[in-house]
């Protein structure tokens, strides 16, 4: 059995030599020898040569342009022309020559010295060197130390100002604190009100409303605060988490909620206020940026 598959594929092998063996010898005849491979090269050559030839027999000859004269006067050297005197400006003597030092380059003549002038002068009383005077002015009355007593206004409390976070707390000041909280969570309760706002809204509820229609995804460095656009944050403040106890920095205090009723919130207390702070929503009292309450993660962004 062995012997008769070998005896086969044996055949089959011879068969197909003698088959291909043909197409080999008539490819090797077609294929051009080296010898005919260089004169093609070589005439390729020469037709290239040719046609080089014939356009540069082709183009127009250019006229020879004869070389300039060389000029007479060197080119860093005017010649110096005749001044002609106008008859409409009168004529001024020569200036004298300036011999004094002039930082600005231009030669101005020397200005005169004016007689006298390191004598005092009787019109003009004398007086100290300002630098150094130290004496009291007697045109002018003490006054006292700053701020003026007399001048209403002085401390307004209707706008933020810096130094409201260190303003000290009184035990009327805890009490009305304290009165503020009890007032806000009397009708009001902050799980229940996030439970019947998250049921009754989808998480993206807020971006087909007009007030976020500015917010384009989050910026590093930047909050949103609705109906406001993007703003630029303090290194300091940037995704700092407040609570309820802290004070919030007045940084933050213009971004106010225009409409408590939209978000179901109980009306702000006389003297507080409800606040944007990122996506999270603050009571706050005005008076020292003291924080009431707080709801965190009103929207999602």
């Amino acid at each position: 059995m062995k012997n008769t598959l070998f005896k086969r594929g044996l055949l089959a092998a011879t068969a197909s030599v003698m088959i291909l063996a043909p197409a080999v010898e008539a490819f090797a005849q077609d294929r051009p020898s080296r010898e005919e491979r260089q004169q093609t090269r070589e005439e390729r050559q020469q037709a290239r040569e040719a046609r080089r030839e014939s356009r540069q027999q082709e183009r127009p000859t250019r006229p020879v342009r004869p070389d300039r004269p060389a000029a007479e006067t060197p080119r860093g050297e005017r010649p110096t022309l005749p001044r002609q005197d106008r008859g409409d400006r009168p004529v001024r003597p020569d200036r004298p020559a300036y011999t004094g030092d002039r930082s600005d380059g231009r030669d101005r003549p020397a200005r005169p010295t004016r007689p006298g002038y390191d004598q005092p002068r009787p019109d003009r009383p004398d007086r100290p060197n300002r630098p150094d005077y130290d004496g009291p002015r007697g045109d002018r009355p003490d006054r006292p130390d700053r701020p003026r007593g007399d001048r209403p206004n002085y401390d307004r409390n209707d706008r933020p100002q810096v130094d409201r976070n260190n303003r000290p707390v009184t035990r009327e000041r805890l009490q009305r604190r304290q009165e503020y909280r009890n007032r806000v969570r009397r009708n009001w309760n902050r799980d229940q009100w996030r439970r019947n706002w998250h049921s009754r809204h989808s998480r993206n509820w807020w971006r087909n409303h007009r007030w976020w229609s500015g917010y384009n995804g989050v910026r590093f460095g930047f909050y949103f605060a609705p109906g406001y656009g993007y703003y630029n944050v303090p290194r300091s403040y940037y995704n700092v988490r407040f609570y309820e106890g802290q004070y919030l920095p007045n940084f933050f205090w213009r971004y106010r909620v225009a409409d408590p009723y939209f978000y179901n919130l109980p009306p702000a207390p006389p003297g507080t206020q409800w606040l944007y702070v990122n996506n999270s929503i603050m009571l706050v009292d005005m008076y020292d940026g003291y924080i009431i309450e707080v709801i965190y993660d009103a929207w999602y962004w």
